[in-house]
């Protein structure tokens, strides 16, 4: 798939970064690559906080609601996946992914020989702008030594700027799409020239600056990718339920697609105690009673 300017090659070696802003195809593009990667032995995982990956080529897809239980040493063994967390509210997005980060790492370096992996985050900026946080450390972790056990990053985001320096100098292969914010202009500037500035803004939809280390930028244009096939559901998790707590479940509106959230609280039914004999309270109650009936019957 050369039409969409992937080097499968250098995508084993090193990570990709896609930026654009919204409509320019960026993610359009990011399905084609995974497509190929996939027909090239890769495994490709999704974290997808804003649902734009339901119609996308991966085989799989796992929406991840709220209190859900999720087999994820199952999925991510084998499976190419999309995670949706659109759901979940940012802290829970923070937490899932870092937890599938952590297994991630730790499953791959005790493998024998560990499997291809290709791990797709959309909207990037939202997990790795600012590296203190343990989330943005564990996916840095999985791009600068993910190398060695067969682990592969792209990170995709609208603004070039948003996406730290240190992650941008690990990615190998770079295509950015059309931006007419001034921050991401002068940036384009600093690194690749005032040529770059200009050519950027006036990019078309499907049209990219595309970057590969070692190599002067070019100007590739790309046809809209169309998949030949949706993901199916993969597992349905089972929500946990816990007493005394508040659910919150998120629908889409399909008018204005907004979310509204709903919110439910769990019903605790008690079960009354079956009575029974209780020796010691009967001693108890009975022993004054006793007690004061000597007294009487002695002194009366």
């Amino acid at each position: 798939m050369e039409e969409y300017g992937l080097d499968v090659e250098e995508a084993k070696k090193s990570n990709l970064m896609l930026t654009g802003l919204t409509g320019s195809g960026k993610t359009r593009l990011a399905w084609a690559h995974t497509d190929e990667l996939m027909r090239s032995g890769f495994q490709v995982i999704v974290i997808d906080p804003v649902s734009v990956w339901r119609d996308s080529p991966i085989p799989y897809l796992v929406k991840v609601e709220p209190y859900t239980r999720i087999k994820m040493a199952e999925i991510v063994e084998s499976k190419s996946v999309v995670f949706d967390i659109s759901r979940l509210l940012i802290d829970n997005q923070l937490e899932f992914l870092d937890m599938l980060s952590k297994h991630l790492f730790t499953s791959r370096v005790d493998a024998t020989s560990p499997k291809q992996t290709m791990l797709v985050i959309e909207e990037a900026s939202t997990f790795i702008k600012y590296l203190r946080t343990q989330v943005s450390q564990n996916i840095y972790r999985l791009a600068f030594t993910g190398r060695n056990y067969g682990i592969r990053l792209m990170y995709i985001d609208p603004r070039l700027n948003s996406i730290p320096s240190e992650f941008r100098f690990l990615a190998g292969q770079q295509f950015h799409g059309f931006a007419n914010e001034v921050n991401v202009l002068n940036k384009i500037r600093r690194l690749y020239g005032k040529q770059w500035e200009e050519t950027m803004k006036e990019l078309n939809v499907g049209e990219f600056i595309r970057i590969q280390a070692g190599r002067d930028p070019t100007l590739i244009k790309v046809p809209l990718y169309q998949p030949k096939t949706k993901p199916k559901p993969y597992v349905s998790p089972k929500p946990i339920k816990k007493p005394h707590q508040r659910v919150f479940k998120v629908t889409v509106n399909p008018v204005n697609e907004s979310y509204q959230k709903k919110n439910t609280q769990t019903q605790v039914i008690k079960k009354e105690p079956t009575p029974r004999f209780d020796l010691k309270w009967w001693i108890s109650f009975l022993t004054p009673i006793a007690l004061i009936w000597a007294f009487f019957a002695y002194f009366v």
